[in-house]
């Protein structure tokens, strides 16, 4: 149901409720006051009071199946709910996978490109740019190792 159509059915409800309040009150003050006369007004008052009863039995049993239909949705937002914060949380954790994938990325590259230079920059000559003596004994040792010539 729509918020404004169960309003509108407990406020029936609610209605009716009071309704059937108001008339067991009166066949109890008629009860009490012993102002029954014969034992035909007497069932005339009692199949009032049986009316009653049986009215306000369906009013609750509509109740009840109002309470149940709110249950019910109410479970099916509380799935909606969880379901959209499942999503939000994978998303959420691929995003950081992938910041961090790219950070590792990022990261390996800038130190072997400052590996790769500072391996330059200790076999060469800063002012020339030729290969300085550890240079040069290490690219002997390379050849010397490997039989190229």
């Amino acid at each position: 149901l729509l918020p404004t159509q169960e309003h509108a059915a407990l406020k029936n409800n609610q209605k009716n409720l009071m309704n059937y309040k108001y008339g067991f009150e009166q066949i109890q003050q008629i009860i009490k006051q012993n102002n029954i006369e014969s034992h035909i007004e007497a069932n005339e008052h009692f199949v009032i009071y049986k009316h009653f009863i049986y009215q306000l039995d369906e009013s609750l049993e509509d109740l009840a199946e109002l309470n149940q239909q709110r249950k019910q949705t109410q479970i099916k937002h509380i799935d909606k709910l969880r379901t959209s914060r499942l999503w939000q949380l994978t998303i959420s954790i691929l995003l950081t996978l992938i910041v961090c994938s790219v950070l590792v990325y990022f990261i390996t590259r800038y130190s072997f490109r400052i590996s790769k230079e500072l391996e330059t920059r200790s076999d060469h000559d800063p002012l020339t740019g030729l290969l300085n003596r550890r240079g040069f004994e290490n690219k002997i040792k390379d050849f010397d190792r490997f039989g190229e010539h």
